[in-house]
């Protein structure tokens, strides 16, 4: 079994030019020794495909996300898709898209 640790992570809105306008949203995920980004261009809305390009990343040096949004019962509705919440099937409350998950480590 592999091992566990933390790591930072930024959900950022993306403008562009003088007047900011909006691009899109990425996803950073600070590493000790490097950062992954993933990053869409305006209409993704839910930080899950931000998400997939980050695990498809991970995967690339053997690491795995253990969030919410990698749950494959995990989806948005469009009042949460925009606000990094979603939620889980047999789980009552709204989740972080990011949040440790399972959460009974």
């Amino acid at each position: 079994m592999g091992e566990f640790f933390d790591a930072r992570y930024r959900l950022e809105f993306i403008s562009t030019g003088k007047q900011r306008v909006y691009w899109g949203n990425q996803l950073v995920i600070e590493l000790p020794e490097m950062s992954i980004v993933g990053r869409v261009k305006a209409g993704g809305g839910s930080y899950i495909s931000e998400l997939k390009l980050c695990n498809a990343q991970l995967e690339d040096v053997g690491l795995r996300l253990l969030v919410a949004g990698n749950d494959s019962t995990y989806y948005v509705t469009g009042l949460t898709e925009s606000s990094g919440f979603g939620y889980i099937n047999g789980h009552k409350k709204a989740v972080h898209i990011m949040q440790r998950w399972p959460d009974h480590f």
